[in-house]
């Protein structure tokens, strides 16, 4: 369990470091939206090679995917803390591994994320939400802006 906890912990910490990498070549990098019915922001994303949308929720610790729309193989899984909207809790956590998330024009390879079912998400919703965009991917960047006029998210560093 303690090894499977290291693992997360690191591949996170890598991806952190590397969201330092956005808007290296000369500016921040403008990613896709768009706003729900509730005024909830969409991210356009690409997971493993297919286009996605997933919530930002930038009060969620850990970045998500939806069980019913992705079939990858859990790599790891076990009890955590995580925040919630109701403060911290304990889960039982199953995790897997994209081979590449694209964020904007930013490629991630190896990028862990949780897999969980998002069903009761998308009821309330009344949206597809492939997954939810959480701090953990958006820690490492300086500044994350929301640009209501253009539908679009700027990351910068």
């Amino acid at each position: 369990m303690i090894k499977s906890i290291k693992s997360v912990c690191l591949s996170v910490a890598i991806l952190l470091s590397l969201c330092g990498a956005l808007g290296a070549e000369g500016g921040p990098v403008v990613v896709p939206a768009r706003l729900t019915k509730n005024g909830l922001w969409l991210v356009k994303v690409s997971v493993n090679g297919t286009p996605a949308w997933m919530l930002l929720d930038t009060g969620a610790s850990i970045s998500t995917l939806n069980s019913r729309h992705w079939d990858l193989p859990i790599r790891y899984s076990g009890e955590f803390t995580v925040g919630t909207w109701h403060g911290a809790q304990h889960e039982r956590i199953a995790w897997v591994a994209v081979n590449r998330l694209r964020i904007g024009e930013t490629d991630y390879h190896a990028v862990p994320l949780q897999s969980n079912n998002l069903s009761n998400l998308e009821f309330s919703l009344n949206e597809r939400i492939d997954g939810i965009l959480g701090s953990d991917l958006l820690a490492g960047c300086g500044r994350v802006s929301l640009d209501y006029q253009k539908r679009v998210i700027v990351l910068e560093n």
